[in-house]
C-alpha cells in the first residue's frame, strides 16, 4: 500500500486501514503518522481526524473481508478489493489478518492459544 502512486476511489478506506495496521503492529505513533501522512499527501486524500481515530483504535481488518467481492465497510456496497492491496498466496492459510501475516510472533501465540482452547480439560 505504501508504495502505490496513487489510490483513486477507496482512498480514504486505504488509509484508515493503513493507520490501523500501524497502531496494531506497534509502529511508533510519530513514525506512523509521518508514514500516513506522506502517503496521504501523495494520493491527495483528505485525512481530518482520520488517523487518530484509527491508530491503536481500529483493527485491521480480516483477510476475508479485505479480499471480499462485497462487504459492508463505507460506502455501503463497495468493496475494498478494488484496492488490490491484498494478494492472498500460501502463506495466508493460516493468517486471519495482514497483522498476523506480517506478525509471526503474534500469529503463533494467535494458533497456541486457539489449540489450548480447544484441548482444554472440562470444556464442553
Amino acid at each position: 500500500m505504501l508504495s502505490l502512486e496513487t489510490c483513486g476511489e477507496g482512498k480514504t478506506r486505504a488509509l484508515a486501514v493503513l493507520a490501523a495496521f500501524m497502531g496494531q503492529m506497534g509502529t511508533p505513533e510519530q513514525e506512523a503518522y509521518q508514514l500516513f501522512i506522506n502517503t496521504a499527501n501523495r494520493w491527495n486524500a483528505s485525512t481530518t481526524k482520520l488517523f487518530q481515530s484509527h491508530f491503536r483504535i481500529m483493527r485491521t481488518p480480516t483477510c476475508r473481508t479485505l479480499t471480499a467481492d462485497n462487504n459492508l465497510w463505507y460506502p455501503t456496497g463497495r468493496s475494498l478489493k478494488i484496492l488490490n492491496v491484498c494478494k492472498p498466496g500460501i502463506r495466508c492459510l493460516n493468517n486471519v489478518s495482514p497483522r498476523y501475516y506480517a506478525d509471526k510472533k503474534a500469529n503463533a501465540e494467535r494458533l497456541r492459544q486457539k489449540l489450548t482452547f480447544k484441548i482444554s480439560p472440562g470444556v464442553v
